[in-house]
């Protein structure tokens, strides 16, 4: 899929980069594997480089390769910034993804929601990096387990999030990065964290500031919606009946 005859190696050219996509999208729970970018000096890198006003679910992005270089922002696997009330729920993505600025697992930007949705994907980049999405504004009932790279405001869910909340969330990848790094966010600015966790051991941060660390048997531990987690029966759907969005395996297992 990389070879010289597919844009000249660049891969996937992202649906909308100049304007901005305004549909629904409905994976109906399907998968898009071995997804590859490679772009120089190209904003809004990922499947979807732009969404406004739309909705992106059910869908899982399964061994991606994603790169970005030069100086631009927003790279992602799954959209590259979502605006305008574009919602992404019941979403994944598993490989690894690496740009410059505003740089996510799942999603770069988003100022609307992330709900129930998930990246396994190693990510760097050099400022606003996060396991889970680069900058944002709501998560709920999300993780992120791949290590996460970076300069500054680095961290293993979020780099940096603003004016909104995160509520029933976990991080327990490795961040390393040189300012503002932590294990759930890296900068949150009026922000309202609710019985979120990441993990000081296999993240290597141990800051108080945002989000809460845990060790790893206390987040495995629980097989139900109780001790640190019995607040993560949460609505997901927004009919304010709790969703039941989580799977506790065993005492050796983090929810999923």
């Amino acid at each position: 899929m990389g070879d010289t005859y597919w844009h000249d190696g660049a891969g996937w050219m992202p649906i909308a980069t100049s304007n901005d996509y305004a549909a629904t999208f409905d994976g109906k729970g399907h998968t898009i594997s071995n997804l590859f970018i490679n772009r120089n000096n190209t904003f809004y890198v990922a499947l979807f480089g732009r969404a406004r006003g739309a909705a992106i679910r059910n869908v899982g992005l399964e061994n991606v390769d994603v790169t970005q270089t030069g100086s631009v922002y927003y790279a992602a696997a799954l959209v590259g910034a979502a605006t305008g009330g574009t919602d992404v729920v019941n979403c994944y993505s598993t490989g690894r993804v690496s740009g410059n600025r505003i740089i996510g697992g799942l999603v770069g930007l988003s100022f609307s929601k992330i709900i129930r949705s998930y990246s396994m994907a190693a990510v760097s980049g050099n400022g606003d990096v996060g396991g889970l999405v680069g900058t944002a504004e709501t998560i709920i009932a999300s993780y992120a387990i791949g290590p996460v790279t970076g300069g500054s405001t680095v961290a293993g869910l979020v780099g940096r999030i603003s004016l909104g909340g995160i509520t029933a969330s976990y991080a327990t990848g490795r961040v390393i990065g040189t300012a503002d790094t932590s294990g759930l966010v890296g900068n949150g600015y009026r922000v309202t964290i609710t019985d979120s966790y990441y993990d000081r051991e296999t993240t290597g941060q141990s800051d108080t500031d945002e989000g809460t660390p845990k060790s790893t048997s206390e987040l495995q531990e629980p097989t139900g919606y109780t001790g640190i987690y019995k607040n993560w029966n949460v609505d997901v759907d927004g009919d304010r009946v709790p969703d039941n969005p989580w799977n506790f395996g065993t005492a050796s297992e983090y929810p999923t």
